[in-house]
């Protein structure tokens, strides 16, 4: 069988812990790029070729071209991989690793066991127990990569159930002859799955064993306290029967130990080490250079210019040591500073980062109007003004930043930007255009290398540096006499060439390396061992604080931390205060804190094990879930922790609020990868429960994929819903279900199976009933389908009072379509004009869409300037509708209206203008041909209409619209009727629509 010896020329990949490759026995660089890292442990684990389409699939599914990056990733594994012999290997179009015996450690596990644990030698399960460094491909990450999470969960699990019937096996085959041994192991098992009362019971029946009852009683408190706090649930018979046999034990007198056991008596506590007395932060050192670069921005800045400035590096470099420089600089100038920051937690949470930057800036000095504006960011501005759409949410933020510009120059800064979420990235670069007039400095700072995972981020940056107003610095590392003054801050006794040459010039790594220097530590090239061996120093209260911090993820306000780790204020503020005495922590603004340094904070966090962070997220979700947020802004952060603790309970509601949060913001890509983690958690429910959240979390989906033009993949997945809910006679559900199917075909703008649906659909009963009734007649009267029916639930509807914003929007513009049927035109734009009144923020399409109705009704009565004014609404609330579909309406209407007003507006302008919407939006197209004819007809132009009035038959029939099916054969049968005799002097127009002149006579 194999074994787990290396030749000394050999490449080791190790996945079960951290991910590592190993050259001659030393640990490898490598890449930074957790895709990349991830493309690693991938191949490894499946120990197969696998095709280029799944890999791109499973880590690269999004825009921009994914071939390109496997490529990139790809080139940056062979230096890794294929010396001296080529390992990762190529062939067609698969990829795959080449490893030999002795070069996986998950291979060395499965060979020493034969498959078979049970059957394996005592021999074999030590070494097989003994090549575990912890969960598989332990800390790999990657936000936003669903497939490659979903994967990697179960191959963790697979592995985490092979390591535990390990430690099961040695504790049982042990427990006689080396029970010392079996506590070893217990206690290892204990460590990998917190939550199983097995394993505790399993180490209190060898610690009865062994005579220690004082620590079986304490290891059942921990049990105990773990079960009630994590799952809320009381011990099981096994353990209490457990417990009973430490007392069973103890009266029948102490057990006869092996010779060499330790005495059962507990060992003393070790004496507690004096902390080490604080230090000041150490001193800005070097970068000259880069010195006189920020003085010349703020200068050009505080001169009315904006500037951006990029700054990129490795790790640990300096970089946000370097924008606090500038902050500084630029406040003793007489400027102001706003700060934001990005966490790879909140990558999914959309503005992160710039809600910080708000949050930091003195908007009371802005108008009330302009707070409205900001209010759908920050909803403790008070009430949002309505229609908000993402293109006036970026003007509102860029006008806020150069207003408050105009007291004193404003510094932005936004740190660990290869972490910014894709709205985030989109303002940024917006901001980054429009401020080139105000004396503003937009200062970013990222790690160069983890930008690539980042595609949003990376895009943005690299604009950025092509703008003329921009600056890109690329900090390195620091000379040696930079690296001397960093270790005289510290100690001048130290070794600084010693310390220069160990650390490459990194300050980071040079400050540890003298901190552990200077406490007697060895040498070490390791950051992270550096950083572990610091923090095992912390203890006390601020010890306890610690795991909740890191688990945290990003910046936090004291009495956060407090709420979450359940500490009584007196400790909380020992723990900080010890914390930010050993440069650990560092205020972030007004009551809040962070970690001195990313690295920091990952550190902590893996110190943990994993079903420690496992239970820690957990915990900190349930103690945020019952917090008040009506806005949904803390939902994300709920989502985010349920997700990590396994609790499906809180991930699929939080997901749902975080989703529908992040579609009202037009965050669409991160509103989807929230929807598709709830329903992996969603999964897991029962039938009934789980169809029901899984078609709430598909309407979010859907809501986030009409400013696109809807998504045809969404049909079939709650088709399959609405089948599953039909088969198990839930009614509830499969109403509910066709109803959210109609509306994917009617965003897809499929509306013959929406309409076809919406008939069929039954209504569930009260209280989600009020606002079925209002959506089932708006859909039916916009796709004239069923009119009788639609008519009865708009007045079931008006007889129901109050009902929620979006279903009032449904129940007016029913009504206002119905009047329009019935020719009630004045009565038809009193409720379209009540539709927009009630419509909620953050909806721009179901406003045009309102605007272009009103418009044509407003045509229809001969009031073409009433037609123009809503599209110049349209125009303000519709920039982000994109270039097709409702984003063309607006130019088509005004064009449509001014000819109808009697402007000379030329043919071949207005047919340019109506020709794009024949196909993106026929019934539009047909609306608007049905005007033009309308206003030619009464002017006595007859031949213009014809081809035009064919073609918008043509589109009606294709979507299915009776009323402009039947409308438009009139006119065409007015046209085709014997045009009366010319009287000398109308000058009656009968050229065509393509006359020599081009222009309307």
């Amino acid at each position: 069988m194999p074994g787990v010896a290396e030749t000394s020329a050999s490449v080791r990949v190790e996945v079960l812990g951290e991910l590592r490759v190993l050259r001659e026995g030393r640990a490898l660089a490598l890449p930074p790029s957790r895709r990349t890292r991830a493309l690693l442990g991938f191949l490894a684990v499946t120990a197969r070729p696998q095709l280029r389409p799944r890999l791109c699939d499973l880590l690269w599914d999004g825009p921009g071209d994914p071939r390109a990056s496997l490529r990139w990733s790809l080139a940056k594994l062979r230096p890794l991989l294929d010396a001296p012999l080529p390992r990762l290997v190529t062939e067609g179009d698969a990829v795959g690793l080449a490893l030999g015996p002795g070069a996986l450690d998950l291979a060395d596990v499965r060979g020493l066991l034969e498959g078979d644990v049970p059957a394996a030698s005592l021999e074999a399960l030590g070494r097989a127990a003994a090549v575990f460094r912890g969960e598989l491909l332990e800390g790999l990450e990657v936000p936003g990569c669903f497939r490659f999470e979903e994967w990697a969960a179960a191959e963790r699990a697979a592995a985490r159930r092979l390591r535990l019937s390990i430690l099961d096996a040695l504790a049982a085959r042990t427990q006689e002859g080396a029970p010392e041994e079996a506590l070893v192991h217990a206690r290892a098992r204990v460590a990998v799955d917190p939550l199983a009362e097995s394993g505790h019971a399993a180490v209190i029946r060898i610690l009865a064993r062994l005579g220690r009852a004082k620590e079986g009683l304490a290891q059942y408190d921990v049990c105990r306290e773990i079960l009630a706090s994590a799952l809320g649930a009381k011990p099981s018979a096994e353990l209490e029967q457990a417990r009973r046999s430490l007392t069973a034990r103890a009266a029948a007198g102490s057990p006869r130990i092996p010779a060499g056991s330790p005495p059962s008596a507990d060992p003393p506590p070790p004496p507690r080490r004096a902390p080490p007395a604080a230090s000041p932060g150490p001193p800005f050192v070097g970068r000259a250079a880069e010195l006189a670069t920020l003085e010349r921005l703020a200068a050009e800045v505080r001169a009315g210019s904006g500037r951006v400035l990029l700054v990129e590096g490795e790790p640990g470099v300096g970089k946000s040591r370097l924008l606090d420089e500038l902050a500084a600089r630029f406040v003793r100038a007489g400027g102001q500073v706003t700060r934001g920051r990005a966490y790879e937690a909140e990558m999914l949470r959309p503005y992160a980062a710039w809600l910080e930057v708000l949050r930091g800036a003195p908007l009371a000095a802005l108008d009330p109007l302009h707070l409205a504006e900001l209010a759908p960011l920050l909803p403790e501005l008070g009430p949002p003004a309505p229609a908000s759409d993402e293109g006036r949410l970026f003007d509102a933020v860029v006008r806020a930043l150069a207003t408050l510009a105009t007291a004193r120059p404003l510094l932005v800064v936004l740190d660990d930007a290869q972490w910014l979420d894709e709205r985030s990235s989109a303002l940024l670069h917006a901001a980054a255009r429009s401020l080139h007039d105000a004396p503003v400095l937009v200062a970013c700072a990222a790690r160069a290398a983890e930008l690539a995972d980042n595609p949003a981020a990376l895009r943005v940056a690299r604009a950025l540096a092509r703008g003329d107003a921009a600056t890109r610095l690329e900090l390195g590392p620091l000379a040696a006499a930079e690296v001397a003054a960093l270790a005289r801050s510290l100690d001048p006794a130290l070794d600084a060439a010693r310390l220069h040459a160990e650390s490459e010039g990194n300050p980071l790594l040079a400050l540890e390396l003298a901190r552990a220097l200077r406490a007697g530590g060895g040498p070490t090239r390791s950051l992270d061992l550096l950083l572990a061996e610091r923090l095992e120093r912390v203890a006390g209260p601020a010890r306890e604080l610690l795991p909740w911090a890191a688990a945290l993820g990003r910046s936090f306000r004291a009495e956060r931390l407090a709420h979450v780790a359940g500490l009584p204020a007196p400790e909380l503020l020992r723990g900080i205060d010890e914390l930010e005495r050993r440069g650990l922590l560092r205020p972030a603004g007004e009551g809040a804190y962070d970690f001195t340094h990313d690295l920091v904070r990952r550190a902590a966090y893996r110190a943990l094990s994993a079903p420690r962070r496992q239970l820690l997220h957990r915990a900190v979700a349930r103690a945020l879930a019952p917090l008040p947020d009506p806005d949904g802004t803390l939902a994300g952060e709920v989502a985010h922790h349920a997700a990590l603790g396994d609790d499906a309970e809180l991930a699929v509601p939080a997901a749902i609020a975080a989703a529908g949060r992040a579609a009202r913001l037009f965050a669409c890509a991160e509103a989807r990868g929230l929807v598709e983690r709830g329903l992996q958690f969603a999964a897991r429910f029962p039938a009934q429960a789980r169809i029901s959240a899984s078609l709430a979390l598909l309407r979010v989906a859907v809501d986030a994929s009409r400013t696109g033009g809807g998504d045809p993949g969404l049909v079939p997945r709650i088709q399959a819903l609405v089948d599953e809910a039909r088969a198990q006679g839930l009614r509830g559900e499969e109403a509910a279900g066709l109803g959210i199917l109609a509306h994917a075909h009617y965003a897809s703008r499929d509306t013959g199976h929406a309409g076809e649906l919406l008939e069929r659909q039954a209504l569930p009963a009260q209280p989600d009933g009020a606002v079925a009734v209002c959506e089932v007649a708006g859909c039916l009267a916009l796709l004239e389908r069923d009119l009788p029916r639609a008519r009865l639930l708009v007045e079931e509807g008006r007889r129901l009072g109050r009902v929620p914003p979006r279903a009032a929007v449904y129940l007016a513009t029913a009504a206002g379509v119905i009047h329009a049927l019935d020719g009630e035109l004045a009565e038809a734009a009193r409720s379209f004009e009540e539709a927009l009144n009630v419509a909620p923020e953050g909806a721009p399409w179901e406003e045009c869409a309102i605007l272009a109705r009103l418009a044509l009704v407003e045509l229809t009565r001969g009031r073409p300037e009433r037609a123009i004014a809503c599209a110049a609404r349209m125009e303000e609330a519709g920039p982000r509708l994109g270039a097709t579909g409702e984003g063309l309406v607006p130019g088509a209407l005004r064009t449509v209206a001014r000819r109808v007003a009697g402007e000379p507006v030329p043919d071949a302008q207005l047919l340019g203008t109506l020709a794009p919407l024949e196909l993106d939006s026929g019934a539009r197209f047909a609306e608007l041909c049905c005007a033009v004819a309308e206003g030619e007809l009464a002017r006595g132009r007859v031949e213009p209409c014809r081809s035009l009035l064919g073609r918008a038959v043509a589109a009606a029939e294709r979507v299915a619209r009776p009323s402009l099916v039947l409308r438009a054969r009139a006119l065409l049968a007015k046209v085709a009727a014997p045009a009366p005799a010319e009287t000398p002097g109308t000058g009656t127009h009968r050229a065509g629509w393509s006359n020599a002149a081009g222009e309307h006579p």
